[in-house]
């Protein structure tokens, strides 16, 4: 039996997992980086430590592998040198500081032209004001910077790959052509950043090289794997659950929460600027996405889990099984308890990076297990802004399927399936991140023809989780207060 490994390497944690020819799960592992308080960057050296002791976890189980593909998280970089050591630690796109650097962007090249450019909101939070700020603020660091890599062509790199980038990373960063598919060389000149420091853009599915040897036998494989160019997480999180049509929709509950529709051909209006909806390539050829976000996604239910349950300083097992106890019991209520969970910023439609968290409603018997289910309902609330919008934009969105940690939970999806008032799609295997990469490589290994074939495997189990009826009327009230509460709590902050 042949085997393909997928990475999947988040802001919280990594995880690889094994496939083999007929698409079935082999192996996984997880780590979750060893961050205390939220630190706002990441080491790209922790996080290839972290990629090594899952990959050789799963190499533990079975080591023939034919190809390896790998897909991370977007707009943030790791700069490094000449010899490919890393200069610093890399800033996460929720971090900030550098509105000045976006703004001055913003005004050379307008925001219309970005946004007619790039398909995407002149935002600071995209990776073209981050290399201006290390330009203005570092120039010895940015000097020395040889390239800007996003993670996942970091990790490939680490393996033995050529330096490139997936066209799906390139569009995160604010100054890639999405029309020609290239680096805009207008907004690279007027943020004065060297076209040289940014990486070749390639498709999703090209060979970027073969493991080194040294590499192989570090990391236990017995043969010597292909590396093959993956992603960004939320394309390949589309793929990984057989989004390829237009309309089909994944919902991808991880660190940040994504919403990610397909769109059958490039579009751009005036009511997707306003909402914040971007047209963005897919991994599919011929395809784009565009995404509802809230940064304040997983990332709060892991706070509340370090500071109502005690979770902090568990090791990963301890830690799941937590969330297990967490979401015991947990069901729909009537409590008039409202939480704005934007901790780390609010996405999609207001894209604020300073607004904060509100709650409304304590009392003195509220428990923690109310807090937790307000923070899962704001969540879904915030979702439903998001669909609404694309639906008001003219953009289909029909069948919807959950992927990620936040998505092993029955309980907390039936919540989410109340507080949205849509139905929810389930897999068995909600870990879609690596499983789009597997079928990125395994096309490019002719292990599959075509990306619809995607379907086949993931419809297997699947089972829908549907808004009680008894329920509905309660949640749209409880939408409507969220809505007002909302609106009032942004105004505020």
């Amino acid at each position: 039996m042949e085997y393909i490994m997928g990475i999947d390497l988040g802001t919280t944690g990594c995880k690889a997992s094994l496939f083999d020819s007929r698409g079935r799960l082999a192996a996984q592992a997880y780590r979750e980086y060893p961050v205390g308080e939220y630190a706002g960057c990441i080491d790209g050296r922790m996080a290839w430590e972290k990629a090594g002791e899952v990959i050789r976890e799963c190499c533990a189980v079975q080591n023939r592998v034919q190809a390896v593909c790998v897909t991370s998280f977007g707009e943030t970089v790791v700069l490094v040198d000449r010899e490919k050591r890393v200069l610093c630690d890399s800033f996460l796109y929720t971090e900030g500081g550098v509105d000045d650097e976006w703004r001055e962007l913003e005004q050379k090249v307008g925001k219309e032209r970005i946004h007619e450019i790039t398909g995407h909101i002149s935002h600071p939070m995209y990776t073209v004001s981050r290399l201006i700020w290390y330009r203005k603020n570092h120039p010895g660091l940015y000097a020395r910077a040889d390239q800007c890599l996003f993670f996942s062509s970091y990790i490939a790199m680490c393996m033995g790959a050529r330096c490139v980038t997936e066209d799906t990373h390139a569009a995160r960063s604010m100054a890639y052509d999405v029309k020609n598919g290239c680096w805009s060389k207008e907004i690279l000149s007027a943020a004065k950043i060297s076209g040289e420091k940014l990486p070749p853009i390639v498709k999703a599915g090209e060979i970027i090289g073969r493991m080194s040897e040294e590499c192989r036998r570090a990391l236990g494989f017995a043969n010597v794997p292909l590396i093959i160019s993956g992603g960004q997480d939320q394309p390949c999180v589309a793929l990984g659950m057989g989004a390829v049509r237009g309309g089909d929709a994944v919902y991808g509950l991880g660190t940040v929460e994504c919403l990610s529709v397909v769109l059958d051909q490039y579009r751009q209006t005036e009511q997707m600027r306003q909402n914040h909806l971007v047209c963005a390539p897919h991994v599919v050829p011929g395809k784009y996405l565009t995404y509802g976000v809230l940064y304040s996604g997983g990332n709060v239910i892991r706070e509340l889990r370090n500071r109502l349950y005690g979770g902090d300083g568990l090791l990963d097992a301890d830690r799941q099984q937590l969330y297990t106890e967490m979401f015991d019991g947990l069901r729909e209520s009537d409590r008039e308890l409202y939480f704005v969970p934007h901790l780390f910023g609010a996405g999609t439609p207001r894209m604020n990076q300073r607004e904060g968290a509100g709650i409304h409603g304590l009392r003195p018997d509220t428990t923690r297990q109310d807090i937790l289910r307000a923070a899962l309902e704001g969540l879904a609330f915030d979702m439903r802004i998001n669909i609404e919008n694309m639906r008001n934009s003219g953009i289909e969105v029909s069948r919807i399927r959950a992927a990620g940690g936040g998505a092993k939970s029955e309980q907390a999806m039936q919540i989410r399936a109340a507080a949205l008032d849509q139905e929810l799609y389930l897999q068995e295997d909600v870990q879609a991140g690596a499983r789009g990469v597997f079928f990125i490589a395994a096309k490019t290994l002719g292990w599959i023809q075509d990306y619809s074939e995607a379907a086949q495997y993931v419809d297997t189990g699947e089972h829908m989780c549907a808004p009680r009826e008894e329920w509905t009327e309660c949640y749209r009230r409880k939408y409507e207060k969220y809505r007002e509460w909302d609106r009032i709590h942004g105004l505020e902050t």
